[in-house]
């Protein structure tokens, strides 16, 4: 009898033992992020409730829309604006604010991981200049109420990018850069030059993950490649549009490692939206894409297939947040959502100014 409980005992301490070994490893990976997960709570009272965005689509001008925004994060950039242009552009400084604002409040680990992302909004305004100087003979100035810095692009860079007249100027500029690389190829089309900076910069993003012994940075990687999953799918539907030869298609995606891996080949062969959704089946954008075809067949409006996707993206992102409410991936989801709140907002600024009505500018809304 002795020997049992003895026995007993040794086996519930040993279990203690287990679990609180387990315990302290879950909760080391996520203590440095208490103060920043804590800050980021207390600014989602900022943030756009559900509640709210359901009603952007009632404001009748920008003025209502600055109005309706007072509270939020948002309302600096409404009331300075003079157009919806202004307006925008304003939209995304303040995602590069916001990103920086969470940069200073993370640990050193996450900091590093901002740093790999923000170069996704450097890319923002290198390709405003390319796209500027792209075509010969048709140089364009580039408006600064669309320019800003934001890590290596700082006021000097922005100066000497402005003085470029062409493509080998800004090569010329870009050549002591982490970005040489990018710049010294030559490139067919300006789709081809976007998705090779995008590739580079994901290429980078993914590395440093790797290297990182960081709390959840297997999801922020799943993330990260489900979003470029429906970058590339949109790219695909653009494809069937332009009737850009399977062949060619290929070159225009992002390399990721999403659930859209080991379908490519099938996918650049898709001669029709059909084909495309049908290779998609049993993945998580199957049910999505079903849907945005069945609308696409009422009326035609391509708008259906991305905003299903990003919807989509949003439950997925909103939806994992139930399980990691500490550590990395609310810092990380925080700048996604912010994301997909500026898409918004562009969405129904865009839509007044073009006298949308309220059903339509609804429907187009995340």
């Amino acid at each position: 009898m002795i020997e049992t409980i003895v026995i007993g005992g040794g086996i519930a301490t040993t279990a203690a033992v287990v679990l609180g070994v387990i315990g302290y490893k879950r909760l080391s990976g996520v203590m440095p992020f208490l103060y920043a997960n804590a800050r980021i709570n207390a600014r989602s009272k900022y943030s756009i409730s559900k509640a709210q965005g359901e009603m952007l689509a009632e404001k009748k001008s920008l003025g209502d829309l600055a109005s309706f925004l007072g509270e939020t994060d948002y309302a600096d950039c409404a009331e300075n604006a003079l157009n919806v242009r202004e307006f925008h552009s304003a939209l995304e400084k303040s995602l590069v604010r916001k990103a920086v604002e969470l940069r200073e409040m993370s640990p050193k680990n996450f900091q590093r991981v901002l740093d790999a992302y923000l170069k996704f909004y450097e890319g923002k305004v290198l390709k405003t200049f390319y796209r500027s100087r792209f075509f010969q003979g048709h140089f364009s100035e580039v408006d600064e109420k669309l320019l800003f810095t934001v890590g290596e692009i700082s006021e000097g860079m922005l100066q000497r990018l402005e003085e470029t007249k062409t493509i080998a100027d800004i090569n010329t500029v870009m050549a002591s850069t982490r970005y040489a690389k990018v710049f010294a190829r030559d490139y067919d089309s300006l789709e081809e030059f976007e998705i090779a900076f995008d590739e580079f910069v994901f290429s980078d993003f993914t590395a440093l993950l790797g290297k990182l012994k960081m709390h959840d940075k297997k999801n922020i990687l799943e993330l990260l490649n489900t979003k470029f999953d429906i970058t590339n799918i949109l790219v695909l539907i653009k494809c069937i549009v332009r009737g850009i030869e399977p062949e060619k298609r290929k070159a225009l995606l992002v390399n990721n490692q999403g659930f859209l891996q080991g379908r490519i080949d099938s996918l650049v062969e898709a001669e029709n939206f059909k084909a495309l959704v049908e290779t998609c089946e049993g993945l998580p954008y199957s049910k999505a894409l079903d849907k945005a075809l069945e609308e696409f067949k009422k009326d035609e409006l391509l708008s259906h297939f991305e905003v299903e996707l990003y919807r989509l993206f949003k439950k997925i992102l909103l939806g994992a947040e139930l399980y990691h409410v500490q550590g990395p991936y609310p810092l990380f989801s925080y700048i996604l959502k912010k994301e997909l709140e500026v898409k918004n907002l562009m969405i129904a600024s865009k839509g007044i100014e073009s006298s949308f009505s309220r059903e339509e500018i609804q429907e187009l809304l995340i």
